[in-house]
């Protein structure tokens, strides 16, 4: 299931990025950083969930 990002979805996508190799977690990538960018470009970011686990994000 592809559906809108949300900050419900934070926590999840720090994991993701932490788990995946060649990503790193910048400044730019905390929470509030991330809840501003959501509020300005909102609903131009997704995730893809494969069996009630965050698989993609994509903005």
């Amino acid at each position: 299931m592809i559906r809108e990002l949300t900050m419900n979805d934070y926590d999840g996508i720090i994991q993701l990025f932490i788990s995946t190799p060649a990503d790193t977690f910048r400044q730019v990538d905390s929470r509030e950083a991330t809840e501003r960018y959501l509020n300005r470009n909102l609903p131009l970011s997704f995730i893809a969930i494969e069996t009630k686990q965050m698989v993609m994000s994509q903005d």
